[in-house]
């Protein structure tokens, strides 16, 4: 059955990826929910891709934007710091284009780090830190008082009309 006249069932996951892939001179779909690859046409040597798949994209989305408008694109690109270390040591020394291209890499260095250190706290489990915190502020009897002064805090804040009660 198509995927123009498939109806969704209560078991279906309604939430899957569909990524379109260029392998060996061919443009391909994959979709969670079929079997297998789909050919969608030869890729001229050359070609640019992203613009041959383009029309495959629109198309799905206008398919189903009548009943459906959550849809989100997502790209899997090359890493902009690689792609910057080669235009580097494709510049010669002197080249005005490779201070600037120094500087990119150091701040796409600079962000790369950042996000390993945010994903690194997104992935501590805080729970046993938090546990022992609260046992030493109870223990020290500083639990309540901190609770109480909190809930005061938002009290207040409600009245003043900037805060959830």
């Amino acid at each position: 059955m198509s995927d123009n006249k498939r109806v969704a069932t209560k078991d279906d996951d309604l939430y899957h990826f569909i990524a379109y892939v260029p392998v060996a001179g061919k443009l391909y779909e994959l979709d969670g929910l079929k079997p297998g690859p789909v050919l969608l046409g030869e890729l001229p040597q050359g070609a640019d891709w992203l613009e041959a798949v383009a029309p495959a994209i629109q198309a799905r989305i206008e398919r189903y934007s009548q009943s459906e408008i959550r849809f989100n694109l997502m790209a899997i690109t090359a890493s902009r710091a690689d792609e910057l270390r080669k235009q580097i040591a494709s510049l010669a020394e002197g080249d005005a284009a490779l201070a600037e291209r120094r500087q990119q890499l150091a701040v796409e260095e600079q962000k790369l780090a950042r996000w390993k250190a945010e994903n690194v706290r997104r992935k501590h489990n805080y729970l046993p830190f938090l546990i022992n915190l609260l046992k030493v502020l109870a223990e020290k009897q500083q639990l309540v008082p901190l609770i109480d002064a909190a809930k005061e805090r938002q009290k207040q804040r409600a009245a003043a009309g900037g805060g959830a009660k």
